[in-house]
């Protein structure tokens, strides 16, 4: 590879994978599909989501699954 093309590639926008998606990958097939149901329920809060995320021990901010379940993260506007 080239300097300017090491230059480019280092230049290049870096996409992050939502943090939303790389916690359903992360769970079981049954956690993952109860999550997914919640994200997908108008009636489920962001922050009950988290907070029940939270209290088994996993990471995650209501701003985070905010973006997620907008369309405004890297998902783009889809669902789960």
């Amino acid at each position: 590879m080239t300097l300017l093309e090491e230059i480019h590639a280092a230049g290049a926008p870096r996409h992050r994978q939502c943090s939303v998606r790389t916690l359903l990958d992360a769970l079981s097939v049954d956690d993952e599909n109860d999550l997914t149901d919640a994200i997908n329920d108008p009636a489920v809060s962001h922050m009950a989501i988290t907070t029940a995320l939270r209290a088994r021990g996993l990471d995650m901010h209501y701003q985070r699954m905010a973006r997620h379940r907008n369309g405004r993260c890297s998902c783009g506007p889809t669902s789960g």
